[in-house]
Formats: C-alpha cells, sequence, structure tokens
C-alpha cells in the first residue's frame, strides 16, 4: 500500500475535468460526482486526491468535499493514508484476489438459489441483457456496457430470495465497477468481452438446466476469472 504517496506527483492531483457544482451543494453530490470520475476513468487508479485543488474545481467548499471522500473510502473506491492524502484505490493482485475469491463464492450460491426462478419464470431475462450488452458493445458504450454486466450478474443475486446475498453484492458492487473497467481491458474488443457471457445465458435456458447447477458454476467462476492473468500476472487463479 506504500506505493501509492511513493507514485504522487508534487502533492498535486490531475485535473479532473470535473463539472463545477453548487456552493451549496451537500457532500452526496460531490461523492457522485468523484464516483463518476473514478468509475468512468477521468481520475485514474492510484491517482492523488488532494482537496484543495479538488474544492476549487468543483467550485465547493471543504467540508462537502470531506464528506464525500469519508462516503467514497465507505465504498472502497479510494484509500487514504495519515499524513500523506486520499489517492483512488487501485486495483491490485491482492484486491483482485480478494474480488475473485468473494465472487466465487457468492455467486455460485446465488445462482444455486436463483436457478429455479430463472428457468420458471425469468428464462429471457439474461438472454435480453444479453442482447443489450451486444449492442452496448457494438456502439462502443463502455459505461452502458458496465452497467448491463453488472444487471446481468445481479439477476443471480436478486432471484435468490435471499437478502443477505443481495445485500452483499450491493455493498460489493461499486468496487466491482472499478474491476468490471479493468478487467475489460483484458479482452481484444468489447465484442469479445459480451460473448464471454453467451454460454451462461444458453445453460440457463436449456432444457433441464435445473440438473446443471454444477457446469453454471463452473462457467461462473471460469468467466469471473477468464484473462485476470493476463492483465495481472500476479494475481493467483482460481479454478473452478
Amino acid at each position: 500500500m506504500a506505493e501509492y504517496p511513493a507514485a504522487a506527483h508534487d502533492g498535486e492531483s490531475p485535473s479532473a475535468g470535473l463539472r463545477r457544482l453548487s456552493p451549496r451543494t451537500y457532500g452526496r453530490d460531490v461523492a457522485a460526482s468523484l464516483r463518476a470520475a473514478i468509475l468512468n476513468g477521468t481520475l485514474r487508479s492510484g491517482a492523488p486526491l488532494v482537496e484543495r485543488r479538488l474544492a476549487d474545481e468543483l467550485g465547493v467548499s471543504p467540508a462537502p468535499l470531506r464528506e464525500a471522500l469519508r462516503v467514497l473510502e465507505e465504498e472502497g473506491l479510494v484509500v487514504t493514508f495519515p499524513y500523506k492524502g486520499t489517492y483512488v484505490r487501485q486495483v491490485t493482485p491482492r484486491t483482485v484476489d480478494e474480488i475473485l475469491s468473494l465472487r466465487g463464492v457468492l455467486e455460485g450460491f446465488a445462482a444455486e438459489r436463483a436457478l429455479p426462478r430463472l428457468v420458471e419464470e425469468h428464462g429471457e431475462r439474461l438472454r435480453t441483457l444479453l442482447d443489450q450488452m451486444s449492442r452496448a458493445a457494438a456502439d462502443g458504450d463502455e459505461d452502458a456496457l458496465v452497467e448491463l454486466h453488472m444487471a446481468f450478474h445481479r439477476t443471480f443475486y436478486e432471484l435468490s430470495d435471499h437478502s443477505l446475498l443481495l445485500q452483499f453484492w450491493t455493498i460489493m458492487e461499486t468496487q466491482l465497477r472499478l474491476y468490471d473497467r479493468v478487467h475489460q481491458q483484458a479482452y481484444a474488443s468489447l465484442e469479445q468481452y459480451v460473448q464471454a457471457h453467451v454460454g451462461i445465458a444458453e445453460l440457463v435456458s436449456a432444457e433441464g438446466a435445473e440438473r446443471l447447477l454444477p457446469q453454471l458454476r463452473h462457467l461462473l467462476v471460469e468467466h469471473i476469472t477468464e484473462k485476470v492473468e493476463e492483465l495481472l500476472p500476479q494475481a493467483p487463479r482460481r479454478d473452478g
């Protein structure tokens, strides 16, 4: 974790191209602006977040900015080092390992609980999302693709009929968006990224899908871990 401050540029954060806000803006609005800049890559991984400069750029006082940074730290998007400052969280090999190990367990459990409902009542839901993902990829709309990808995987949690499991997904979702941005870069194209989901949607809609839970678990873990070694060679591989 000590690499972040060492990578700073004379304590100055780069201009984030942020839209100026009303001087009476609340912290949640500042947090929304910064969150969007982090997730769309305007504020890059590891970038220093200097309060004075960000407050000037946004046109707000320090109080709502500090409130916003606290919110983003709770969401896992930024990290604060005592006496050194606040930085956009880096997607490190350890971060990837933690995300993959937790998702591998939770998503398999969510799929087990959701599969009967997917088969009986929501058979076309994943296919519809997959079609929308394909259109977003064809349009080169990375923002829409991230949101649709989140919706694709969220489906298993929403249909799991398990409120605590859905709560865990909700807590993870913001950090997963940040990871998704990085994960997309490991694919040759956005279309290839979408194709990685085809097998999952086809299996769920297959005849007798209820008996194919082990294969579904395997496909989910395979997709979650696909291309990770190319992106971050030090990240441990998680085999399903």
